[in-house]
């Protein structure tokens, strides 16, 4: 028998439901792509007879502002928080969902598919009163190369910040920056003060993580807060990238909470 898992790129074909008595299940798909856990369900514009018995059901849980859904304006979508999936293999509970839009084929604008993404899946869950997941266990393969990777873009992003300072001030005399930590202090200035809830905290582990990959002789901090420094180094950049195109701070802030990186990765007893 098959182990309920998700392998990257592995699709699941099956049924998802979202806990309503009243609610029949859909077809979907069920797949861990590079977007995260995407949940895609079929959908089909309706007759006006039918309306009542199908789009009006999961039809909204794709709708956004400025899109018209039955004939009437929809201000935003209504995709539910947790849904659970059932196919052949088991039940996969989906938590912190949130709809990312539709997509027609090319062969109809009124047939295509809806997309939602998960931050999290329960294998084998089956209570709807999940709001948030308090503990997991993973190993991130290639943590120690992911680490280094967001490093070195922090470093860069860092000195190119500095050579735009008319001052020169985070430059040493041979035009470099001066440390890693100057780099980190000066990518803080550009971001809001709630984006990480401990800044000091943020810059000094990764200083600890930087030096510990680059040289052999400086040990490593634990595998936790290795893990926690490369979460915070991605969503840093992540948000200065968003800054530079022009998001303002409120609504970053907003999308921050709905980041499944925003939830620190803890130890289970």
């Amino acid at each position: 028998m098959e182990k309920n898992e998700l392998i990257a790129g592995r699709p699941r074909i099956g049924w998802v439901f979202d806990g309503s008595p009243d609610v029949a299940p859909i077809a979907a798909m069920l797949v861990d792509t590079a977007e995260g856990i995407t949940l895609t369900v079929p959908l089909i514009s309706p007759t006006p007879l039918e309306t009542q018995n199908r789009n009006s059901v999961h039809g909204p849980w794709f709708a956004y502002s400025g899109v018209i859904l039955n004939d009437i304006p929809t201000t935003e979508g209504k995709c539910p928080k947790t849904l659970q999936f059932h196919d052949a293999i088991g039940s996969v509970l989906l938590v912190g969902c949130r709809s990312v839009g539709t997509l027609p084929t090319m062969l109809s604008n009124q047939i295509g598919h809806g997309k939602i993404i998960a931050d999290y899946a329960v294998f084998g869950g089956h209570s709807f009163e999940y709001d948030r997941i308090n503990g997991m266990r993973s190993a991130i393969d290639g943590l120690f190369q992911w680490f280094g990777r967001s490093s070195m873009a922090l470093e860069h992003l860092g000195f190119h910040m500095a050579k735009l300072e008319k001052t020169g001030a985070h430059l040493n005399s041979r035009n470099q920056l001066k440390s890693f930590k100057a780099g980190l202090e000066l990518i803080q200035t550009q971001l809001p003060p709630m984006l990480l809830p401990d800044w000091k905290q943020w810059i000094d582990e990764a200083i600890d993580c930087y030096l510990g990959t680059k040289h052999p002789d400086h040990p490593l901090p634990d595998y936790t807060v290795r893990a926690n420094v490369w979460r915070q180094n991605v969503l840093v950049l992540r948000a200065w990238i968003a800054k530079y195109l022009g998001v303002d701070d409120e609504n970053l802030l907003d999308r921050l909470q709905h980041d499944p990186l925003n939830q620190p990765y803890t130890v289970e007893d």
